[in-house]
């Protein structure tokens, strides 16, 4: 099952910040950061409970189109699916028309995900990370 996290929802958010923890470790987002995204309506989180939280996707709203902040699932229940069914569910939202996502170029694996959910590669971050990796830009759009 899929539902947007609120504020509101503390077990919960504390299950997606403890994934975050586990899947990003130092990329990940603290409470307090959570926190600001629920409380500012730009932001979006989507989390998929399987009795708790194994999956989660962020989105922010730039106006003219959405931008993928982040997805994770759990290491034990990756490749059942969960990732394509939040992507899936974002895409279905009436007001999700364009999509938009960077990754690191070396994750080979994230970009054929996204790649098999439609999106297409739309430019490229030049030593964008920390290690000098590039950012690979990618377009999903419900017209494309």
């Amino acid at each position: 099952m899929i539902v947007e996290l609120t504020i509101n929802d503390k077990e919960l958010l504390e299950q997606t910040i403890s994934l975050d923890n586990t899947l990003f470790k130092t990329e990940a987002y603290n409470e307090r950061t959570f926190c600001e995204m629920l409380n500012n309506k730009k932001y979006k989180i989507f989390v998929y409970i399987d009795k708790i939280v194994v999956g989660y996707i962020i989105i922010y709203d730039n106006i003219d189109y959405y931008e993928i902040f982040k997805i994770g699932v759990t290491y034990d229940k990756q490749n059942l699916g969960i990732g394509t069914q939040l992507i899936k569910f974002v895409q279905s939202l009436d007001y999700v028309n364009k999509l938009y996502l960077e990754v690191n170029s070396k994750n080979v694996n994230a970009i054929e995900f996204y790649k098999k959910n439609y999106f297409i590669q739309d430019g490229l971050r030049k030593n964008y990370y920390r290690q000098g990796e590039d950012g690979v830009l990618m377009e999903w759009s419900s017209v494309l």
